[in-house]
Order: C-alpha cells, then sequence, then structure tokens
C-alpha cells in the first residue's frame, strides 16, 4: 500500500507529467484493445492487433499457456482480504485513489 501511495503521490505532483502515459490495471484488464490502442496513440506508433495475444502469465496452472488478459484478476483481492483489511486499505488511499479514478 505504501508503494502505490508513493508512486501516485509522484505521479501527482510531477511537473513533467505530459511525458508520461498513466494508464490502471482495471482498464487494461477490462479494455484491452481501448488501453493498448491509447499506449500506442501516446508513443506515436501504430496499433497492431496482435498486441493482444499476450500469454498468461504469473497466474495458477490453469490458466498456463492460454492468450488473452486474466478478467478474475480484477476481483481477486476482494477474495483474498478480509473487511478489516479493505477499510484500512480504503482509509489509507481514500484521497488519492478517488483522483485516480478508484
Amino acid at each position: 500500500i505504501n508503494n502505490w501511495i508513493q508512486i501516485n503521490q509522484a505521479i501527482k505532483s510531477n511537473k513533467y507529467r505530459h511525458n508520461f502515459l498513466v494508464i490502471n490495471y482495471e482498464n487494461l484488464i477490462s479494455n484491452p484493445e481501448i488501453t493498448i490502442k491509447s499506449i500506442c496513440d501516446f508513443i506515436e506508433e501504430p496499433y497492431i492487433a496482435n498486441l493482444l495475444d499476450v500469454e498468461v502469465i504469473n497466474t495458477n496452472s490453469s490458466l498456463k499457456g492460454q492468450k488473452g488478459f486474466n478478467q478474475k484478476s480484477l476481483t481477486k483481492w476482494q477474495e483474498e482480504l478480509n473487511i478489516f483489511e479493505k477499510i484500512y486499505i480504503k482509509i489509507l488511499t481514500n484521497g488519492l485513489a478517488k483522483e485516480f479514478g478508484y
């Protein structure tokens, strides 16, 4: 959590923010084509459809070797954290999280 806070505070305060593109993981996973196209536009490179054809990694063995983006990763934290951990995270990140669309 502290790393997330420090990184996002640095992004927010960086006067060179126009030099980099901030994307969030949720958008990449739920709308990969739109997100990848925006990255390509930002770096002024052509969008190629096979950029979406990535192998699923860092996941359980049942998904290894599959292609695409693992939608289940978006809600995994909800299953693994207890209510007290969720509240604690919300308290720590609330203001900054809102600024970044959470």
